[in-house]
């Protein structure tokens, strides 16, 4: 199976169909959902059970997810692509990632499915067989530029072969002890070298001293020797690491023994970016072979760098012919026999005639890289012209990329003639298991999956700070968990991209990002409910139309990039999901209208933008990459209408207006898309407009430049009151109906924020109180507020984070508590009782806290909790946050939305 269906493409299948012109806007309406539960019986390491979650929809998989019988876990990474279902029968192969609890090895399954339904159960058989996930990319192409489907990752128990080569060498040191080598200045004394040419090449690790900004540099040295006399010698930067200095070498003495090397290497560096002078490097190792390797120490001008502990490896070769293979060094390069990419050098000692077992060495890449490590070659022969045998090598990191050591077997067959050798090899690299079994579930109907977990008329999350825009959900009456490790996983919707891959910032590293986070960037929007139903914003590259300067300064440096990443246009799609069973229910996309490389209205990088929906009255609203404002109809997906008039990345429905803030507050008619209003250097497009709801009437808070707050009549854009001077307000306000929260500080440069708290009424806006006594953040610690209380994690105070309980009327603060939530960045939430608290949102992981909310008994509860699912985040200066609706939670996780059941009590399927 290709590499990139099962990673990348696994997160983008089926969210596009075939390409349609540029402009042109496509919704996809989808049919009745039904759910396949089945086991896979002893499909996983230890014998444990496999449990599949399939949602079919049209004869096609739309949802996949699964877990481990018996552990509380979700198994995210699966591409369902290649399973087919038809005339009641599932067949196909099916991959997938799982991590087994204890082991921190990825184990990659794949198994070929062939299951019957009949009678609303399951039957069938799987076979297939298991690997452990590599580190190391392979590239099916030379290209620098690649398409994510010539990418995979290496998965051990692959079968690699391929054509190799090498050379019988004389040894490059006799059998007994060398005699002392002085290098001095250009001449060599020596007794013992032999006859042959022999070359050094040895690498030393942070031996040059870089001041104090670049503590230290790593250098080649390469010696080059001839009947035992010197000459030439060079000393060079390391390949890939800044310049900026030159050196020459200016003596050495050095002993050789066949147990190995010590002495020194004296060179002298010129340089203005490094501390120069005369460096003396000292020497003292292990030899295997020709190889060479230990640590060493550096002294500039005759005093101790302090510099890590370090160490140098390195090879020696000669031309001469050895007089018999029975004593000589066999040196072979198997090329990309490691994780199917990186070359295997290995060194087989050969002495009377026989390959000892333990003399060997061998090392990935150009030279060692660690110290020397042993291989069996016992099982190798040389007669007769001819190589053979198997040659067992224990793999360890860090000289390859994998977790954990692995016992490899080598099989070589070569010919070897003139001291040249040439031949194949095969190798099994790592363990594979082969697996078979029975499959055996139940299919559940989407009536029965509806009643199941059915969310109540009346319970929404419609805009991106809650119903109400206090962070807090509807109360449901609901007990909830004590400990969210007690959190039911219900369902997790169709695949959809990450939020956000720095794709600007870290190279070659960003493939690994794109393959093993499931793709190119969406934004980073957070689902809206509405309704029964669950809706989520992201975009798309779209074309071949990229960025082509971009792409040739990586590609000029050596680094491999997937040039869709880098693409000028983008798909805008607006997804919408049963809330109760998570089927897909309808899909818009806007082909090539949007932006997707390059700088947008908010956010000034790949990934940064964010534009989150607003739902009300059967519309759902979002401003796309295009900047254009879009109205849709909820039911079925249509276009009701589209304006110019772009509303940022929050936004709120007001009284039938839909009102949204750029540089200016702007109203829109949410019927037509008609401007009604507009109110110039009004608004602060990073802070969402707020829906207030006093005297029966409706009523938009917004913050706008320079600490103004206003509240404006949502027909007329009439200003009804304004505050000012109430302090910079960013992704700030908050309001529970009676009070106010804002950053209450009018902030002198690098003084800290705190909390501000006014009390409104449809004819002003009186100020209360400020939280002078703890820093508060309101881009990164958004408080939550229900019942006359305010829950607020603030920022560091006196090295640690605390979680304050405080009354509005009074800015009393009833409790604080040590939240254990210390972390970059991350909102809070109430539900029922409960307040959650998530440490981080900023830096792709979502860990969540639960705490006890009732007035005095603020606690934590239980341990902090990772989800079970792999995350996804967006980054400042709006967030990700989470839907909190009747006793659930909808959180977008790396490779799809996801929903959990937090009431207690509920049946555990």
């Amino acid at each position: 199976m290709n590499g990139s269906r099962f990673l990348a493409a696994a997160c983008l299948a089926g969210c596009l169909g075939a390409s349609a012109a540029r402009g042109e806007v496509q919704t996809h309406t989808f049919g009745p959902c039904e759910r396949y539960e089945m086991t896979l019986a002893k499909a996983l390491p230890g014998g444990r059970q496999l449990v599949l979650n399939l949602g079919v929809q049209d004869g096609r998989i739309v949802q996949a997810w699964g877990s481990i019988a018996g552990v509380a876990s979700c198994i995210d990474v699966i591409d369902a692509s290649g399973l087919g279902v038809e005339g009641g029968r599932l067949m196909g192969t099916l991959r997938c990632w799982v991590q087994v609890p204890g082991d921190e090895a990825i184990h990659v399954g794949t198994y070929d499915l062939d299951v019957r339904a009949a009678d609303g159960r399951l039957t069938g058989s799987y076979t297939g067989w298991r690997g452990v996930k590599g580190r190391t990319l392979v590239y099916a192409t030379d290209r620098l530029v690649v398409e994510p489907e010539q990418v995979r990752y290496f998965v051990f128990g692959e079968e690699i072969a391929g054509k190799f080569g090498g050379a019988v060498r004389a040894r490059a040191w006799g059998t007994g002890p060398m005699a002392d080598v002085e290098l001095v200045t250009r001449t060599v004394r020596a007794r013992t070298w032999g006859a042959g040419e022999v070359e050094a090449s040895l690498y030393l690790g942070s031996v040059l001293s870089g001041g104090p900004t670049d503590r230290f540099r790593r250098a080649w040295v390469e010696l080059k020797l001839s009947g035992g006399k010197f000459v030439s010698g060079t000393i060079r930067p390391h390949a890939g690491e800044a310049a900026g200095w030159t050196g020459t070498v200016k003596s050495a003495g050095l002993k050789l023994t066949d147990a190995g090397l010590a002495g020194t290497i004296t060179a002298q560096i010129e340089s203005k970016a490094l501390a120069a002078g005369t460096y003396t490097f000292g020497l003292r190792g292990e030899a295997v072979g020709n190889s060479v390797c230990g640590s060493v120490a550096s002294r500039l001008g005759g005093k101790a760098l302090e510099l890590p502990a370090n160490r140098f490896n390195g090879t020696l070769s000669t031309s001469a012919r050895p007089a018999s293979d029975a004593d000589a060094v066999v040196e072979l390069i198997l090329p990309g026999a490691v994780e199917g990419g990186t070359d295997l050098h290995v060194h087989l000692d050969r002495r009377d005639g026989r390959f000892a077992k333990g003399a060997a060495v061998w090392w990935v890449g150009g030279l060692p890289r660690t110290r020397h490590m042993a291989a069996d070659a016992s099982g190798l022969s040389l007669a007769g012209g001819r190589l053979a045998g198997d040659l067992k090598i224990k793999l360890e990191a860090p000289a390859i990329p994998a977790s954990r050591a692995l016992d490899t077997t080598y099989r070589i067959d070569a010919k070897a003639a003139g001291g040249e050798i040439a031949g194949t090899f095969g190798a099994q690299f790592g363990a594979r298991a082969d697996v078979a079994g029975s499959v055996a579930g139940l299919v559940r109907s989407e009536q029965e999956l509806r009643k199941a977990c059915a969310i109540r008329a009346g319970f929404d999350w419609p805009f991106w700070s809650g119903p109400i825009g206090s962070f807090a959900a509807t109360p449901g009456g609901h007990e909830l968990v004590d400990d969210l490790a007690e959190a039911q996983l219900v369902w997790k919707g169709e695949p959809t991209p990450p939020a956000r891959c720095q794709t600007t910032r870290y190279g070659e590293g960003n493939v690994h990002r794109y393959i093993e986070r499931g793709g190119a960037t969406g934004g980073g929007c957070s689902p809206a409910v509405a309704d029964g139903k669950v809706f989520l914003y992201y975009f798309l590259p779209h074309g071949r139309d990229y960025d082509e300067k971009f792409v040739k300064t990586q590609t000029d440096r050596g680094i491999h990039v997937i040039d869709r990443m880098w693409v000028a246009r983008a798909d805008d799609v607006v997804l919408c999901m049963d809330a109760a069973t998570g089927q897909t229910l309808w899909k818009t996309v806007f082909e090539g209208e949007g932006l997707y490389f390059g700088r947008h209205g908010t956010g000034s990088a790949k990934g940064a933008y964010t534009s989150n929906v607003a739902c009300a009255d059967g519309r759902v609203y979002v401003c796309p990459t295009s900047a254009k404002t879009c109205c849709l109809d909820a039911a079925s997906g249509k276009l009701l209408w589209r304006s110019p008039v772009g509303t940022g990345p929050v936004r709120a429905v007001v009284g039938g207006v839909l009102v949204g803030a750029g540089a200016d507050l702007v109203g829109l008619d949410g019927a037509t898309g008609k401007e009604l209003w507009r109110l110039r250097g009004a608004g602060a497009a990073n802070a969402q407009p707020l829906r207030w709801k006093a005297d029966g009437a409706e009523y938009v808070i917004a913050a706008g430049p320079g600490g103004t707050i206003v509240c404006v009549e949502p027909k007329t854009g009439k200003v009804r009151w304004r505050a000012e001077k109430t302090g910079t307000q960013a992704c700030s306000l908050m309001t529970d109906g009676t009070y106010l929260l804002v950053n209450g500080t009018v902030s002198e440069k690098n003084k800290p924020n705190h909390l501000g708290c006014y009390r409104i009424t449809p004819d002003g806006a009186e100020r209360l109180w400020v939280l002078a006594d703890w820093p508060y953040d309101p881009s990164h610690h958004m408080a939550t507020m229900h019942g006359g209380h305010a829950w607020l994690r603030t920022g560091r105070s006196k090295g640690e984070e605390r979680l304050l309980c405080i009354e509005l009327a009074g800015g009393k603060v009833v409790q604080n508590i040590d939240g254990q939530c210390s972390g970059a960045s991350g909102y809070t939430w109430w539900m029922d009782g409960r307040v959650f608290v998530q440490r981080d949102a900023s830096h792709s992981a979502t860990p969540l806290r639960l705490y006890d909310a009732g007035p005095g008994k603020l606690r934590v509860l239980g341990e902090t909790w990772p989800t079970l699912h792999r995350t996804t985040t967006s980054y400042y200066p709006i967030l990700i946050t989470h839907a909190f609706v009747d006793g659930r939670v909808f959180i977008r996780g790396q490779r799809g939305i996801f929903c959990y059941d937090l009431r207690k009590r509920q049946p555990r399927r």
